[in-house]
């Protein structure tokens, strides 16, 4: 009998041993989950962040002009252009030869869709350099608009 107890005692003692084994392998998978979890918010909110920047830098220029009237003009992305000086309609849009400049002119069968100052324009994109939003210059030529791409 008293071997049979010590033979117990050996397995009791060999189990106790594999459970604490297993439950330092859950606890470290646990860590290992937690610190994934973390990580992946962690970048999450990088991105946020980048985002929040980006819209802070358009509604600055949105908000630039001392006047309502003030001419408001920037890049707001690798093809599109904001232009205050832009009404609701149509216009055919042209190049300069140096692909420096854009005349947009009024015209109902134009290709160029403007709502709200708003343009989108895929050829420009090689044109543009966009790296950021920025103000371009534009200028009014009797119903022609004039806009900078330097």
């Amino acid at each position: 009998m008293a071997d049979e107890l010590k033979q117990k005692d050996i397995a009791i003692a060999s189990l106790k041993t594999q459970v604490q084994s297993f439950e330092k392998k859950i606890n470290n998978r646990d860590i290992d989950n937690l610190e994934s979890e973390r990580d992946h918010y962690l970048s999450m909110l990088d991105e946020k962040d980048v985002e929040i920047a980006r819209l802070k830098e358009v509604l600055a220029l949105y908000e630039s002009g001392a006047k309502e009237t003030s001419i408001k003009t920037f890049l707001t992305g690798f093809t599109g252009i904001h232009c205050n000086m832009l009404g609701e309609g149509r216009y055919r849009v042209y190049f300069s030869p140096g692909k420096r400049t854009l005349r947009f002119v009024p015209d109902d069968a134009g290709d160029v869709v403007c709502p709200d100052g708003n343009v989108s324009i895929p050829a420009i994109g090689r044109f543009t350099h966009f790296e950021k939003i920025r103000a371009l210059q534009a200028v009014s030529e009797d119903q022609d608009v004039i806009i900078s791409l330097a």
